[in-house]
């Protein structure tokens, strides 16, 4: 497959993982984030393990994005990468799209 593939008409969450793990408070967010805003949550994965992952087995896309496991990008509907955070963190994913969609910050909040 190709990464646009993993993409579409809402913003995207790409998570990088070794094995399709994924930490519990970015899942969790991943979730909440997907009912008050147009968003997807994926996550490409060096070898397979979860089942819902993307497998990149040669590590192009881990090299082509300078990605390791547990970084994330967010990508726009449009394509582009908005925001690139080396380390994920599920509150400044939060924040980034309150941002860009003028979203109440507590929208998403437990």
């Amino acid at each position: 497959g190709h990464l646009t593939d993993l993409l579409g008409a809402h913003f995207t969450a790409l998570y990088f993982s070794e094995a399709g793990e994924v930490p519990a408070p970015l899942a969790n967010m991943f979730d909440r984030l997907a009912a008050p805003a147009p968003f997807e949550g994926r996550v490409i994965a060096r070898q397979g393990g979860r089942e819902d992952a993307a497998v990149d087995s040669t590590g192009r896309l881990f090299a082509m994005y300078g990605a390791r496991p547990g970084s994330l990008y967010l990508v726009r509907p449009d394509g582009h990468v908005m925001a690139r955070w080396v380390r994920a963190d599920a509150g400044l994913l939060e924040a980034a799209l309150v941002h860009a969609l003028s979203l109440e910050p507590e929208c998403c909040d437990e």
